[in-house]
């Protein structure tokens, strides 16, 4: 509908307007180019030739300089190298990496080091080297940008055209919680499409999609329990719960590794969810979908939700609890309290990043039961029932772990972590400090022994240094906060995004452009805000958000507040290990905070820009009382969805408890039989392999050095390449010169105890059933150590035979007539002899 004013201008007036408005679009769409090309490397690239004389080689690599500036983020991230004109090599994340040979090369600071796949030397070897590189975008672009959205301003003489609102009374007509459910959807379809047919691999805890090391300790313990096995898994000595919500979709839908996958879908499309509505309720739907998108986008958490770790419920429940929390501030119930209690003992009984908040929310209740003026009694009975609800969680499993390891904990490591944070020297957990306990006859076999010794040692060094332990815990504390991922480019893109959104989300609201001036100053200061170390900046916006909030939104900030110290506390006392998973779990709190600090900045700038325009005259027009009512429409409704969420949320995991701990019922505790292998058949394997496989070598070993296994193939399977190197620390999935499958198989036969083996299969595994038992023969190779020194041993596979039904039920016999071998790439005989050495 055309405003007075547009009926009765001029038609070069209303030209203007038009060219003004052009000009704004064109100069937002412009700043949003700019923003994904500066802080993303989505875009523009440039090639940049590498000088050989520049180059200088040290401690077998090659050096070379970008000159006075340093590589930023995004070249950092998006950089390739390029050896005559085609990417070349495998980029490193960690300076480490280089060590591994040549075809490594990484970016980083000012410099490019690298390695030419031959190992040659680049200045002489003929070849071409250069990096591509997204374009830098100058400043001179920013001011001009800043400049478009000065003169559209002018155009339009400050005038915002308000659109029909009847689309926006019929979303607004929509009950909030539908809202919030096809979030929760559109969530839920983002991350699985994001995970569809990804192979991921960190070199640590994923090896292309297969979980390793502690997410391997995870999800063997997960279907320990829908086996029926109870806690009987390498694993079984750690917080349990996580496992426990897991077991519950193995058991339904099997044990493949897409089930855990999946699971962690759904609790990050809950994390992100429940974000938006924490968001809602502190002040801003703009605020609120910013930090959702960081859930739902960042590729920190797209990684995490690919990886079987607890982390993946710890945010889910980090962020539920304080929601419930938030809840028992404002009904001040028993009940509340009780749902509280549960949440986050829940919580803590999957992963401990916020177990500091177990002593810290009773301190608040009675902080704002005294500020607030609810009564001690009431104040006495809240905090009681939330520490009785969280010690009905806590002691069972602590009394659990007293009895069999002799450690009233919840896991076996804490002790360990505590220790390394306070060790003087080490200042984190390393494998000087296992050394250190392996000395002392504490080694990894020992258990609560080894929990004992670590927490004695830890007290002493507090009791005795106490200063020195503050003082250590206080850097420590600044560098937690340094790990916020702010250099990120999802978190520098959606902060800028957030600043447009709220100017704009403010012109509209009063009609007016002006709003628009304190956004741009803003882009403006991030550009040198950003350089400010993150412990100042959080500092900052937590001193923001706590002055500028309103009232009624006050109390909420304080607890977000207060939930991210005593996240970065716990995160100083564990010495700060493992910071991309941890702070992966709690980054949602600091950039809530960031983000809140600069929606309060803009709204209460445009309020006082508002206050002054309106002195001038015949510049200001009436502020609709419609539009600004909307504001508070979002909040009227949140405490009643994050009441049904605790609820909802809680039905959910009591499910996945007494669904798990139901197999026990349904499901014979002790560990199932299985199936047996026909008497006789194992020598029998043996011998064909003496005398049938195709290698002379091979049929050289005595008998005994031969062992035979009865397996079952499923998904724990990672193909490797000729020469290919996946960046594990173990050297179970190292480079060889020859491709093969790397198969952790289901042992049916164990009479040790043996879940799966792993087991190194060269070739191809085209035609091998997976439906079906097999037997494997070969050697165990011990010619490897690992990065800690200590020796493993590897199954190397010789031949693979299948298996049919014997007369007896439950029993398999083997088909030596279509066995398939395998050649074999390394010294059998050595392996063997190191076999029979005696073990040290």
């Amino acid at each position: 509908m055309e405003s007075v004013c547009d009926q009765s201008a001029t038609k070069p007036l209303q030209v203007r307007r038009v060219v003004g408005r052009l000009v704004l679009l064109v100069a937002l769409l412009g700043l949003l180019a700019a923003i994904m090309q500066k802080y993303s490397g989505w875009g523009l690239m440039e090639e940049r030739e590498i000088s050989p004389q520049n180059m200088r080689e040290r401690g077998g690599l090659w050096m070379w300089s970008l000159g006075k500036r340093e590589f930023t983020p995004a070249e950092e991230r998006a950089g390739v190298l390029l050896e005559n004109g085609k990417p070349t090599g495998s980029k490193a994340r960690r300076g480490s990496e280089l060590d591994r040979g040549p075809g490594w090369y990484r970016l980083k600071g000012s410099q490019l080091r690298f390695s030419p796949m031959d190992g040659s030397d680049p200045r002489v070897n003929g070849r071409r080297y250069s990096l591509q590189l997204p374009v830098e975008v100058r400043d001179k672009v920013w001011w001009l940008l800043a400049g478009a959205f000065a003169l559209g301003f002018a155009l339009t003489r400050g005038e915002v055209r308000v659109p029909v609102e009847g689309a926006a009374r019929s979303w607004r007509r929509v009950p909030p919680w539908m809202k919030v459910a096809a979030f929760f959807v559109l969530c839920l379809g983002v991350r699985a499409m994001q995970l569809h047919g990804s192979d991921y691999n960190d070199g640590v805890m994923s090896i292309r999609g297969v979980p390793a090391s502690d997410a391997g300790g995870w999800h063997e313990m997960a279907e320990a329990l829908a086996d029926g096995r109870g806690f009987d898994s390498s694993f079984g000595t750690q917080r349990p719960f996580y496992s426990l919500f897991l077991s519950l979709f193995h058991q339904v839908f099997g044990s493949g590794i897409w089930v855990s996958l999946m699971t962690n879908c759904l609790l990050q499309a809950l994390t992100a969810t429940t974000v938006l509505v924490l968001g809602g309720i502190l002040g801003s739907r703009f605020v609120a979908f910013t930090v959702a998108s960081w859930m739902m986008f960042c590729p920190m958490q797209v990684a995490l939700a690919q990886v079987v770790l607890t982390e993946n419920m710890g945010a889910t429940f980090g962020v539920l609890g304080l929601l419930v929390f938030w809840r028992l501030l404002r009904r001040r119930t028993v009940g509340a309290a009780a749902a509280a209690g549960l949440v986050v003992g829940l919580g803590n009984l999957a992963s401990g990043v916020f177990l500091l908040t177990v002593p810290l929310y009773p301190i608040l209740i009675v902080v704002f039961g005294w500020w607030q003026g609810w009564g001690w009694g009431r104040v006495a009975k809240c905090a009681a029932m939330f520490c009785v609800m969280v010690c009905a969680l806590f002691l069972p499993w602590m009394f659990r772990q007293q009895v069999k390891y002799g450690a009233f904990t919840q896991s076996l490591n804490t002790s360990e972590l505590l220790y390394g944070g306070a060790h003087p020297v080490e200042k984190r957990l390393t494998s000087n400090i296992h050394d250190e306990a392996r000395r002392d006859g504490f080694g990894p076999g020992t258990t609560g022994r080894r929990y004992n010794y670590f927490m004695q040692k830890y007290v002493a060094l507090v009791t005795e240094h106490p200063v020195r332990y503050v003082k250590q815990l206080s850097e420590a504390f600044v560098r937690a906060a340094e790990y916020t991922p702010r250099t990120n480019p999802v978190w520098q893109w959606l902060t800028r995004w957030l600043i447009v959104l709220v100017a704009l989300g403010q012109c509209v609201r009063r009609k007016f452009w002006l709003p628009a001036l304190p956004a741009a100053l803003a882009l403006l200061l991030l550009h040198h805000v950003d350089h400010l170390p993150s412990v100042q900046s959080l500092a900052a916006g937590s001193l923001i958000v706590l002055i500028l909030a309103s009232r009624r939104q006050r109390v909420g900030w304080w607890l977000v507040v207060a939930t991210a110290v005593s996240f970065l506390l716990l995160a100083a006392m564990s010495g700060n290990v493992a910071t991309d998973r941890f702070q992966t779990a709690g980054d949602w709190l600091l950039f809530l905070i960031w983000c809140g600090a600069w929606e309060r900045v803009l709204v209460t700038s445009s309020q006082g820009l508002d206050w002054l325009w309106a002195k001038v005259p015949g510049w200001r027009q009436p502020v609709p009382r419609r539009l600004v009512a909307r504001a508070g429409a979002w909040r009227a409704h949140g405490w009643r969805w994050s009441a049904r969420a605790a609820w909802v949320m809680s039905a959910l995991c009591g499910l996945s408890v007494v669904g798990a701990l139901g197999a026990y019922g349904w499901r014979s505790i002790h560990p199932p039989e299985g199936i047996t292998l026909k008497e006789g058949e194992a020598r029998a394997l043996v011998e064909r392999t003496m005398t049938g496989h195709p290698d002379q070598r091979v049929r050289d070993i005595p008998e005994k050095g031969f062992a035979v296994k009865l397996v079952q193939f499923d998904d724990y399977r990672v193909r490797i390449g000729k020469h290919e190197d996946l960046n594990s620390m173990t050297r179970v999935f190292e480079r060889r010169d020859h491709a093969r499958w790397v198969v952790e198989a289901r042992v049916l036969n164990s009479t040790s105890g043996e879940r799966r083996l792993g087991l190194q299969i060269p070739g191809d595994l085209k035609g091998i059933p997976s439906e079906q038992p097999l037997l494997v023969v070969g050697v165990y190779n011990r010619g490897y150590a690992d990065k800690f020194g200590m020796e493993m041993e590897l199954f190397e596979v010789l031949g693979i035979c299948p298996t049919r039904e014997s007369g007896s039920p439950d029993e398999v016999e083997a088909r030596l007539d279509e066995i398939r071998w395998f050649k074999y790439h390394f010294d059998v005989k050595e392996s063997v002899r190191r076999l029979f050495l005696k073990k040290p």
